[in-house]
């Protein structure tokens, strides 16, 4: 466990930077919705998910996705399904070549 706060004070500083930016943000409903985008932003962020592909892929296996599987859509376990499934479909690599001079 670390001994200090480094993340959560990054991530707390992007909020003080824009807090005049989002001064004015038109409503309650508003500011509710945009703290829940930076969130989620900060969360990919975190974890080095692309936004973007995490929402195609989630919002389309949704609809179709048993109650109690749905933990399996949260970002960090959506990223290690991701990459294990890649992991077991990359085809196995190659042996590399002997050293030069070395017995064959």
């Amino acid at each position: 466990m670390s001994i200090d706060n480094n993340v959560a004070e990054r991530e707390m500083k992007r909020i003080a930077i824009g807090r005049k930016n989002w001064l004015f943000v038109g409503s309650d409903q508003g500011g509710q919705t945009a703290a829940v985008l930076f969130s989620f932003a900060s969360t990919c962020q975190r974890l080095g998910v692309e936004p973007w592909a995490y929402l195609q892929d989630v919002l389309s296996r949704l609809p179709t996705l048993p109650t109690e599987r749905l933990a399996e859509l949260l970002p960090d376990r959506w990223q290690a399904a991701r990459a294990a499934a890649s992991a077991s479909a990359a085809p196995p690599s190659a042996a590399p070549p002997p050293a030069p001079g070395a017995p064959r």
